[in-house]
């Protein structure tokens, strides 16, 4: 879990990233400014403007340091959604950032053990992915049965795929933090 100065960065360096964007400049490989942030981990950065889900992108697995997953996905975040259109200079400033940072995946054979609130979910069969944050369950109101059926929807899987030996499903914890945290000064 990382500490609050460390997510205060993660969050500020966010912002200025997406700000960045709209002047041309681009998220790219950068050195982490600490070495809390230069150890690896998946993250996801999820945008909302008024309440809204405005883009949200991530990676599941580690692409280098958990400072340079939170920059490239920040960027894809603003720019990539394929839901949405991109950013706008002047929306920057109305945008909530939201970054989960992820734990490694466990793979697991009983879905009883799936935790409401604590896990995310990964299913995997074949090429094809899906996957939901933990605060998704939370925010949906769905028992563990719904976030196992709803994940798999967005893998494109069925029902009956569930209990394919093809079929892998996997948990996930996550330390989320935003900057509209109350807890958090105003960055």
């Amino acid at each position: 879990m990382l500490m609050e100065p460390d997510q205060r960065i993660l969050l500020s360096h966010a912002r200025r990233c997406i700000e960045g964007l709209h002047r041309g400049l681009e998220a790219g490989n950068v050195e982490p400014p600490n070495q809390n942030l230069a150890g690896r981990s998946g993250a996801f950065v999820t945008l909302w403007k008024n309440g809204e889900l405005r883009g949200c992108i991530g990676y599941v697995r580690p692409i280098g340091s958990v400072y340079e997953c939170v920059l490239q996905s920040a960027a894809k975040a603003a720019l990539d959604d394929p839901r949405f259109p991109p950013v706008m200079p002047e929306e920057v400033s109305s945008i909530e950032i939201e970054i989960s940072v992820l734990s490694p995946l466990q793979r697991i054979t009983n879905t009883d053990d799936i935790e409401i609130g604590i896990h995310g979910l990964v299913v995997e069969h074949g090429d094809r992915q899906g996957l939901l944050l933990p605060q998704v369950a939370v925010a949906q109101h769905w028992d563990r049965m719904k976030f196992l059926q709803q994940t798999m929807a967005k893998a494109g899987l069925s029902r009956k795929q569930q209990n394919s030996e093809k079929t892998s499903i996997f948990t996930f914890t996550a330390d989320v933090f935003s900057d509209h945290d109350t807890s958090f000064p105003s960055l």
